[in-house]
């Protein structure tokens, strides 16, 4: 019951009717998706049709172009944690991959996940620090290749090899990485970063909010728990 309040106090304080406005789209989405009625239009998340990989999987959808996904790194770090200690879910880290966000970066990023995970929320750090503080273009080889050598943010932390060379290494199994972060993005309805998918069923993003960070980081938070 408890949690089940938590969420219709976020949705109270959120403004309705610029809700509905902003997310017309996505509740047609949901109607669609799920075959539910007009009560779809007050649910502060889109739940859309379970995605069974994601099953026990909190997925963190970012750009390192995005400057909300850099605001948020901080709150997903500490979501990766806790889910780690303390549930059975597992938080997936996930590039959008579009025109803008192209498959290089994707490829580079599944390395460093497969290969160094223990460099990979470094690396997301570093790509965003890159792209929005010193403007180097993260989706080419010459731009990763910088990203890859700043990780850690001193020359004794950065990531053991060269991230092109990796990638050309191990092409084939990296590139079906890839394509499985663009079923999930597909399957999850992703359409802009940040977005969170819980469970592979209900999607939130700073829009439910109307961008307000507190709220936001309470509704991952209630929907988690509520799925516990």
């Amino acid at each position: 019951m408890y949690k089940r309040n938590l969420l219709i106090g976020l949705l109270a304080a959120t403004a309705i009717s610029s809700f509905a406005q902003t997310n017309e789209a996505r509740i047609t989405q949901v109607n669609t998706a799920t075959g539910s009625g007009p009560t779809a239009s007050l649910k502060p998340y889109l739940e859309v049709t379970p995605y069974k990989p994601d099953a026990n999987a909190v997925r963190i959808f970012f750009s390192p172009t995005c400057m909300y996904s850099r605001e948020y790194l901080s709150f997903f770090k500490n979501l990766d944690t806790t889910l780690s200690a303390k549930t059975a879910k597992t938080t997936i880290f996930t590039p959008t991959t579009n025109f803008v966000d192209g498959i290089n970066y994707a490829m580079a990023f599944a390395a460093v996940r497969r290969f160094h995970p223990a460099y990979l929320q470094n690396f997301i750090e570093a790509s965003m620090t890159a792209s929005q503080d010193k403007h180097i273009n993260v989706f080419g080889w010459a731009g990763i290749e910088t990203v890859g050598a700043a990780v850690g943010f001193g020359k004794s932390k950065q990531i053991p090899e060269s991230l092109p060379l990796l990638v050309s290494k191990n092409k084939v199994i990296l590139y079906k990485d890839v394509q499985e972060y663009q079923a999930a993005q597909k399957a999850l309805q992703i359409i802009g970063t940040p977005s969170v998918a819980v469970v592979g069923t209900y999607v939130i993003s700073p829009e439910f909010t109307l961008g307000d960070a507190d709220r936001f980081s309470e509704l991952i938070n209630a929907v988690v728990s509520m799925t516990l």
